[in-house]
C-alpha cells in the first residue's frame, strides 16, 4: 500500500470513509495531525460530461454566489482600493461582472463554452485551466480571487507557489473553500459511518466532471498558506446555501429523484441548520513573498 503524505504537516495521512471509498472505488486520507482531508487520484474530468445539471446549476447558485461575491468584493475595497484582478475558474463571468468599476478584471475557465459566455460583458477570458494555461503576456496581478475553486485543484502546495509567480509582492489573494468542521459536513460524515453515503458523495461532488479533491478547516488552511509566504488578514464565514434554491441544488444531480420532497424537508430544518457552523469560509491573505 503507497503511503500518502500530508501536504500541510508531512504525516502520514490516514484511510477513511470506507463505506464511500468502497462504492466509489476510490480512496479518501485524513491527516491525523491537522485533519487535512484529500483523495489524491481524483481529477477533473476533462470531456465535461457528468451527471452534472447545468441548467439546474445556474438556476441553483446565481443569487446565492451574488450574496457571496458582495461578501468578497467589501473585503477586497477594505485591503485594496483599486487594482487588476484575476478571478481564476471564472465560469458564467458573476463575479466579474460584480466588481467595482475601479478593478479591472480578467478571468480564465476551462469549459470553452462557458467561458465564451463570461467574456460576453467585455471582460478578458482565457480559456483552459489554472495555471498551466495561462499565457506569458497576462502578466501580474495585484489580487487574485478563487471563488468555490480551490478546492477542486489538485496538488495544492504546487498550486500555492504556482499562484504566487501571477500575484505581484503585496498582492492579495481572496480564496471562498467549503470546511469540513461545517455542520451539514458533520451530519454527513455520520451519516457514511452508519452506512449512508449519499450526502457525503454529493459534497464531495463526486458524480460531476470537476469534483472536489480536498476539504479543509480553517486551521489547517492558514498553516498551508502561511508555509509559502502568505499572512492572513482576515477570514469570514459564509453561508452558501440558499433554502428558496434547494430543489435546483439537490437537482444539479442528473439522478436525483427526490428533489423536491429533499427541499422541503431542507426549507423546515433550515432555522436549525443556520445555527450550525458555516460550511464555507472566505479568506484574505497578502503574499509578502
Amino acid at each position: 500500500m503507497s503511503v500518502v503524505i500530508c501536504e500541510n504537516c508531512n504525516k502520514k495521512m490516514k484511510y477513511v470513509y470506507k463505506n464511500m471509498s468502497q462504492i466509489e472505488q476510490m480512496k479518501f486520507y485524513c491527516c491525523p495531525n491537522c485533519r487535512l482531508l484529500w483523495t489524491p487520484k481524483l481529477e477533473v474530468n476533462t470531456s465535461f460530461q457528468s451527471k452534472l445539471d447545468e441548467n439546474n446549476r445556474e438556476a441553483a447558485l446565481k443569487n446565492i454566489r451574488s450574496k457571496e461575491f458582495d461578501q468578497v468584493n467589501n473585503l477586497i475595497k477594505k485591503y485594496l482600493p483599486k487594482g487588476r484582478g484575476l478571478d481564476v475558474g471564472c465560469a458564467y463571468g458573476w463575479y466579474m461582472k460584480s466588481v467595482h468599476k475601479n478593478y479591472v478584471m480578467e478571468g480564465i475557465e476551462p469549459e470553452a463554452a462557458i467561458a465564451q459566455k463570461a467574456s460576453k460583458d467585455g471582460h478578458k477570458v482565457y480559456t483552459g485551466f489554472f495555471p498551466q494555461d495561462m499565457p506569458k503576456e497576462a502578466g501580474i496581478y495585484d489580487f487574485i480571487v478563487f471563488n468555490n475553486v480551490w478546492e477542486h485543484i489538485n496538488h495544492t502546495s504546487k498550486l500555492i507557489k504556482e499562484s504566487s509567480r501571477f500575484l505581484k509582492r503585496g498582492g492579495i489573494m481572496i480564496i471562498t473553500i467549503p470546511l469540513s468542521t461545517g455542520g451539514l459536513y458533520k451530519i454527513s460524515e455520520f451519516f457514511e459511518k452508519v452506512g449512508r453515503t449519499k450526502e457525503l458523495i454529493r459534497l464531495w461532488q463526486l458524480h460531476f466532471h470537476s469534483p472536489h479533491v480536498y476539504y479543509f478547516t480553517k486551521k489547517n488552511f492558514v498553516e498551508l498558506m502561511t508555509k509559502y509566504n502568505y499572512i492572513l488578514l482576515e477570514c469570514q464565514d459564509v453561508r452558501g446555501l440558499d433554502p428558496k434554491r434547494m430543489r435546483e441544488r439537490f437537482e444539479m444531480d442528473m439522478d436525483e429523484q427526490y428533489g423536491k420532497l429533499k427541499a422541503r424537508l431542507f426549507q423546515m430544518i433550515y432555522p436549525i441548520l443556520k445555527k450550525l457552523p458555516a460550511d464555507k469560509a472566505v479568506f484574505v491573505f497578502r503574499y509578502i513573498g
